[in-house]
C-alpha cells in the first residue's frame, strides 16, 4: 500500500521524525496491493476526540483511529469524499502519543511506528475484540515491528 502523510491542523504536538515516517512507509508497502492508499493523518487531542465520539461513541480522546475502505465499493473517506484506490484512513494524535511515550518511558518514534503498524493492520481487516483476534494481531504487529526495531525496544511497547 502507498503511504501518505499529511497534519490535520498546525498545533504544537510533537511529531514523529522523518526517519519513522519513511519506516512506516516502507512497511505499508510490503502489507497490501501496491495499487492502494492510505492516508495517515496526523492530528492532535481535539480532533481525534471529535472523531471518536462520532463513530465509535467514546468522548475522549484516543491514539489512532483507523477506517478500511478495501470493501467499500467507492473508496469514499470517513466524511463523504471520493477517492480511488483509498485502502484506507488512519488519525493519530500526535499530542496523545507524545503523553503515553512519555508515561511509558519510550521515545515517540518508536511509540508511532507501533500505532502506526496497529492502524495499518486494522485497515486490512485485523481486529481485537476478543482475546484470540487480540494475540493474532499483536503477533503481527511485533513481526512487522521487529524488523525495524530492536528486540529490547519491541519487547517495551507492549
Amino acid at each position: 500500500m502507498k503511504l501518505s502523510l499529511s497534519r490535520s491542523q498546525a498545533n504544537d504536538s510533537a511529531r514523529p521524525d522523518a526517519r519513522a515516517c519513511e519506516t512506516l512507509r516502507r512497511i505499508a508497502l510490503a502489507l497490501g496491493p501496491v495499487d492502494a492508499g492510505v492516508d495517515v493523518i496526523l492530528t492532535d487531542d481535539a480532533f481525534i476526540r471529535d472523531i471518536n465520539r462520532e463513530y465509535r461513541g467514546v468522548d475522549t480522546p484516543t491514539d489512532v483511529i483507523s477506517f478500511s475502505y478495501l470493501e467499500d465499493d467507492g473508496g469514499d473517506t470517513f466524511d463523504g469524499t471520493a477517492r480511488d484506490n483509498l485502502a484506507g484512513e488512519i488519525y493519530i494524535s500526535c499530542e496523545t502519543l507524545e503523553k503515553e511515550a512519555t508515561a511509558q518511558g519510550i521515545e515517540l518514534k518508536d511509540l508511532f511506528l507501533r500505532i502506526g503498524v496497529h492502524g495499518l493492520l486494522h485497515v486490512l481487516g485485523y481486529r481485537h475484540a476478543t482475546d484470540s483476534e487480540a494475540g493474532e494481531m499483536e503477533k503481527e504487529e511485533r513481526r512487522l515491528l521487529a524488523a525495524h526495531l530492536a528486540p529490547e525496544t519491541v519487547d517495551r511497547l507492549f
